[in-house]
């Protein structure tokens, strides 16, 4: 078997407040944007539909995905380093990337990257980013 190693440099977006967030979503304290589920929880993705990656937190990860899908994955547990460096790792040899993987934060070293901690994928739940209405939009 062939192990694929991929590192994704990402995007932090825009945060959204708790208080601008849709009933029915789904978000990770108030750094991330909140999220409308649109289909079923999937165990694993595969990397081959995989375009980009966006840090949104310290255990958020959206997968864009081809065809516009996003895909949000919520690691086991916070993940240090991950909202700070905004990037990661991982290696399969399956061609997919399953809740039971792992993915490595990569820290600025001294002369390039260093690979950091390991934490756990969750599922991987296809949803809809969820615009925040600005504070001074009319009613």
């Amino acid at each position: 078997m062939r192990a694929f190693a991929l590192v994704l440099p990402v995007l932090l977006s825009a945060c959204t407040a708790a208080k601008d967030r849709a009933p029915g979503t789904i978000a990770d304290a108030d750094q991330v944007p909140a999220a409308r589920v649109v289909g079923p929880a999937q165990r694993c993705l595969p990397t081959s539909r995989i375009q980009n990656t966006r840090v949104e937190g310290s255990q958020v990860i959206d997968f864009l995905a081809l065809g516009g899908e996003t895909w949000r994955t919520t690691l086991r547990a916070p993940c240090p380093g991950l909202a700070f460096e905004e990037r990661f790792s991982y290696e399969t040899s399956i061609g997919q990337l399953c809740r039971t993987d792992t993915i490595q934060v990569l820290r600025a070293g001294g002369t390039g990257l260093v690979p950091g901690v390991r934490c756990q994928l969750g599922d991987f739940v296809p949803v809809e980013l969820v615009e925040g209405r600005p504070d001074n939009a009319p009613d």
